[in-house]
């Protein structure tokens, strides 16, 4: 019984992966040059849409362990638009953030969110940038309830992004309470599947 369980998952895996494969290279294919997109001349839905698309392109790249050639143009265009609107602060953090996230992708270990989360957060504090760390991690998890809502059910997507803030929090509050401790020594008894520290 267990046997034919288990095989029933693996076709299962294998159709996602197939379907996921196909949805990567027809994005690829649309967005292959997403730093001439000129989003001024879209509508609001439109644009909602190409973000959308990107991002998830983004994530299907990381899943599939496949080069996304839109990766680092898509996110040149976010720190465009923060380096514009917002404090130097907020640059300053979203490259220690987007760091940890390109580092995480390159692992592609279960749970590495969990540890590259904390991590990140943690070495923006000791920076002296927890709050302008805390509100782009508050809006990238608001973000990804948006572009996830229909895609998933809203219970996982609530979930995997409160999971996601209470690591940016404890990332945050161990920066403040160790703060002439190496990130990486204070994280590095984490459990990153099961998501405790030991």
């Amino acid at each position: 019984m267990s046997i034919n369980k288990t095989l029933f998952q693996q076709k299962l895996d294998e159709l996602k992966r197939a379907g996921n494969e196909r949805r990567f290279e027809e994005l690829q294919s649309k967005y292959q040059s997403p730093e001439t997109i000129d989003y001024s001349n879209m509508s609001l839905r439109d644009e909602l849409q190409t973000r959308f698309d990107l991002d998830e392109l983004n994530r299907l790249s990381a899943e599939l362990g496949k080069e996304n050639t839109s990766n680092k143009e898509y996110n040149d265009k976010y720190r465009g638009y923060i380096d514009k609107y917002l404090p130097n602060s907020f640059v300053q953090s979203y490259d220690t953030l987007n760091n940890a996230k390109e580092q995480m992708e390159k692992v592609n270990r279960i749970g590495a969110d969990n540890y590259y989360h904390s991590v990140a957060m943690c070495e923006n504090t000791k920076a002296g940038r927890p709050l302008s760390s805390l509100l782009l991690g508050l809006a990238k998890e608001g973000y990804d309830v948006v572009n996830k809502y229909g895609n998933k059910p809203l219970g996982e997507i609530i979930s995997d992004s409160s999971k996601d803030m209470k690591n940016n929090i404890r990332g945050i509050y161990y920066g403040l309470k160790y703060p002439d401790k190496n990130c990486d020594e204070i994280f590095k008894n984490l459990d990153w599947v099961s998501n405790k520290m030991y």
